[in-house]
């Protein structure tokens, strides 16, 4: 197994793309492995790695956005614009 590395560590939230690879890492980091030199994601079935064939990893990547989108609500939801100036 990898040793997994500082990105992990949350010193507050991050929006951009380091936040994004943050939520990869932490969601999809046991199972999603990129292969540099090959330029190719491999997924882990359980018993092996496999090539992705079928975008795996990029509804993997995908993902955490629809939830961004998801909390961005719940807050606005909360804000009281009327004392906006």
């Amino acid at each position: 197994m990898y040793r997994k590395s500082s990105v992990l560590d949350d010193d507050g939230p991050h929006l951009a793309g380091m936040g994004h690879a943050r939520r990869f890492v932490r969601d999809h980091g046991e199972n999603v492995r990129h292969y540099w030199s090959w330029r190719k994601w491999l997924i882990w079935d359980g018993r092996r790695c496999r090539l992705d064939n079928n975008g795996e990893a990029d509804a993997c990547a995908k993902a955490p956005v629809t939830g961004m989108y998801t909390e961005a609500m719940a807050q606005v939801k909360d804000c009281d614009f009327s004392q906006t100036t």
